[in-house]
């Protein structure tokens, strides 16, 4: 990382997630999957504050394998979630390896986290419940691969024509909350190789279009094929205050289905990277989820020590919900 300066306008005083991407300084082709690095900064009540970014190169390292010829795989992606108190993750950072099959992170604040590894050919490697301390680096974080099946989805919109840009990502039990990296072209046609034999549920997401669920059955060997539609749907605006009505900012937003099925990835902000982890209300405690399928949805809000559930029927436009917490 080199030294750069940054300038941003905020609102007000407050505590901030900024997420720090590195660009490729050369032109590239093909879909962008910049590395980023998530941390937190106080910035007090004060007409100009200058605050110094300072990241390290090894503070997460480690390789990525193939499992049955021990070759390394180059331009695998490496997610990293923050997990949290009471379940749910976050975003923490993203890299992807060099042709050595080698990646590094700068350092993770203090907690305990979720490592995925996915490329294309291969399934899902996934590290759990690793814990980082302050100042110490996480070495031999590292990954072995097994080749995976092929599956070709094509996603359209409600009249038919192909969406460009869609992306797919892991939901359910043992599922990271990250994306497979893939996005569709003019086409509207994603292929990917990153599941391993088995049963999977996959979110299918796409600017500016309501996400799809798709249930897949992963024989090895077998390719797979797909044609999934989206719709406009329907807006969610959340309020989140406390019980004198002063807004809350921070909290943690779940968004499910009435079964359990968690669809945060799909509709928190910082999808760019294939699906973030946790919503999170703004300074004004306003959540803005712009498209959803119509039906009914349980939200599961989280913050200043305090947890409350809410359950949401969507039908047209948008539908504005306060929830407070207790």
């Amino acid at each position: 990382y080199k030294r750069q300066a940054y300038e941003v306008r905020l609102p007000e005083a407050g505590v901030y997630d900024v997420t720090v991407m590195r660009l490729p300084t050369e032109e590239i082709s093909g879909s962008f999957r910049p590395d980023a690095h998530r941390l937190r900064l106080e910035i007090p009540d004060a007409p100009q504050v200058t605050r110094d970014i300072e990241l390290d190169e090894d503070g997460v390292s480690g390789f990525v394998r193939d499992a049955q010829s021990g070759e390394p795989v180059g331009n695998a992606r490496i997610t990293i979630f923050e997990l949290q108190e009471g379940g749910g993750s976050r975003f923490a950072a993203t890299a992807s390896t060099d042709e050595n099959g080698s990646y590094s992170l700068p350092s993770l604040a203090e907690g305990t986290y979720r490592f995925s590894a996915s490329a294309t050919g291969y399934g899902t490697a996934t590290l759990d419940a690793i814990d980082a301390a302050a100042g110490r680096a996480l070495e031999g974080q590292d990954f072995w691969l097994e080749p995976a099946t092929e599956i070709r989805i094509t996603v359209r919109g409600a009249s038919g024509e192909p969406i460009e840009g869609a992306s797919v990502v892991r939901l359910g039990d043992g599922a990271s909350g990250g994306g497979f990296g893939d996005r569709s072209g003019v086409d509207g046609v994603i292929v990917m190789a990153s599941l391993p034999a088995g049963s999977a549920t996959l979110g299918i997401v796409a600017n500016g279009w309501a996400p799809a669920v798709l249930d897949v059955d992963v024989v090895e060997g077998e390719p797979l094929e797909f044609d999934v539609r989206l719709s406009r749907g329907v807006g969610l605006e959340l309020r989140v205050v406390d019980e004198t009505g002063s807004p809350v900012a921070g909290a943690s937003v779940r968004v499910a289905l009435e079964d359990g099925l968690d669809l945060t990835p799909l509709v928190a902000p910082g999808g760019f990277f294939g699906g973030s982890a946790a919503a999170t209300p703004d300074g004004g405690g306003m959540l803005l989820v712009p498209a959803l399928e119509s039906g009914s949805y349980e939200l599961t809000i989280r913050g200043e020590e305090r947890q409350t559930t809410k359950t949401v029927r969507l039908r047209d436009g948008i539908e504005k919900v306060e929830a407070t917490l207790r």
